[in-house]
């Protein structure tokens, strides 16, 4: 819900102290809280008093000039640990591809400019902001959409074994493949939420109107689409069995407001890391954390249905957890399988002739 100004530089020498100092002076309540800390500068060597990890972040507001627009991660990046960069590059390059077509046709320097102006506006702010100025909207509509369009996507997976794919089939598989983002429903739902949303200032608290359509419209396509027999069958949990939905995708505030836990904080140097039971050693300071520290916490424990498909899936079961090796474990206890017959003996034990 926030915008930055035009003088932006003049809140400190670097990106992370502009946006600090401006937010800080922004909300009074933030700002008298602050009073009671003390800056450390350098804390981690020198040049890092505003030091922000790996830098990933939007340095300009000016994203295009003449002859040239940044577009993704030329933009700048939001989050190292759930990648949504191919989200960025795809909604900044739309943009951009359809701005230049408008840019072409002007026959003034200012309008042109006028265009690259909505631009620099869109990346700088709209694009940060719009998904988070609801606290409903991202769970609710984004979440739910972004699952149908990734895993959930009927006849296409993640591959799981080298294979190849010949040119003329390619185009076809890199519009269909992991991120299907020409899923009818998916864009259905995204153009009208855009339409909503795009008017509004930023500046100002979403209409409660505006959030209950939003997502009254999404609930009404996601109906229409399991009528139609549209996602069934969804092979295993993703993060949580749909994290905050129930099995026929509904909405479930229970299981909002209790997820799975699928990143941990390592405890010596404070970085988040993906919860997997065979990485017991943090990536980033080295210290070999305790099992506990390391596995998925599930809010509802997994099915024998998911179990399965995790055995199946699962580089090794301990990249699942405790919960995926002891039900192997049972299972192959439980087997009452025949025992392979070796080479030249019979199912009694009796040697065969030869």
């Amino acid at each position: 819900d926030t915008t930055y100004p035009a003088d932006l530089e003049t809140y400190g020498s670097s990106e992370g102290e502009r946006r600090f100092n401006y937010i800080t002076k922004k909300y009074k309540k933030l700002s008298d809280v602050m009073r009671h800390f003390t800056l450390l500068p350098d804390y981690h060597g020198p040049g890092t008093t505003w030091y922000i990890r790996k830098q990933l972040t939007y340095q300009s507001q000016v994203v295009s000039g003449p002859g040239w627009v940044t577009i993704g991660d030329g933009i700048g990046f939001t989050n190292p640990l759930l990648s949504p960069g191919i989200n960025a590059g795809m909604a900044s390059t739309t943009l951009a591809a359809q701005n230049t077509v408008a840019a072409i046709k002007t026959k003034t320097e200012e309008e042109r400019a006028a265009v690259w102006k909505k631009y620099d506006d869109y990346c700088a702010g709209a694009f940060l902001y719009l998904t988070f100025m609801h606290p409903m909207i991202g769970p609710r509509v984004g979440f739910l959409w972004t699952i149908v369009i990734g895993h959930a996507l009927p006849k296409w997976s993640l591959p799981r074994a080298a294979f190849t794919v010949d040119l003329p089939n390619f185009a076809e598989h890199a519009i269909h493949w992991l991120w299907g983002s020409q899923v009818d429903d998916w864009v259905k739902v995204a153009e009208h939420t855009t339409k909503k949303l795009m008017p509004l200032n930023l500046n100002e608290p979403v209409p409660q109107a505006i959030v209950d359509e939003v997502i009254a419209f999404s609930e009404k396509v996601k109906e229409e689409a399991l009528a139609a027999g549209k996602y069934q069958g969804f092979p295993f949990r993703y993060e949580g069995e749909l994290r905050n939905y129930g099995p026929m995708l509904e909405w479930d505030p229970e299981k909002y407001a209790g997820q799975d836990r699928f990143q941990s904080q390592c405890h010596a140097c404070k970085t988040w890391l993906p919860c997997r039971g065979d990485w017991l050693k943090c990536t980033a300071c080295g210290v070999i954390r305790p099992l506990e520290d390391c596995e998925i916490k599930w809010n509802i424990p997994p099915t024998e249905f998911e179990l399965s498909k995790f055995a199946v899936i699962a580089p090794n079961y301990m990249s699942v957890g405790t919960v995926l090796a002891d039900y192997v474990k049972n299972r192959d206890m439980m087997c009452k399988c025949a025992p392979p017959v070796e080479d030249g003996m019979m199912g009694d034990g009796m040697a065969k002739e030869m």
